[in-house]
């Protein structure tokens, strides 16, 4: 029974550490990364905030801002119109 307890005692304080970050957690990094220039970085860290929020535009928004800055113009008004489809009176 002792062991028990400590499994689960163990494990409740191991879950948080480990736990996946929040969509706003990654929305704020990729945030950071594209104010500091870090394109690709940001690029991964919104592709799993579009992974997670499919149905957001601001995702596709942004992420097409990082592919714009990176000279991917195709994959950025790919983006671009994929927040459309999803907004359209979306103007970002």
């Amino acid at each position: 029974m002792k062991s028990v307890l400590t499994c689960i005692l163990f494990l409740t304080i191991l879950i948080p550490v480990f736990a996946q970050p929040t969509s706003e957690a990654l929305w704020l990094e990729a945030i950071e990364n594209i104010s500091e220039g870090k394109y690709g970085e940001a690029i991964e860290l919104l592709n799993r905030y579009i992974a997670a929020n499919p149905q957001k535009p601001e995702g596709f928004n942004l992420r097409g801002t990082s592919f714009e800055k990176r000279g991917e113009y195709e994959k950025a008004v790919y983006d671009y119109r994929s927040a459309l489809k999803l907004d359209p009176k979306n103007l970002v």
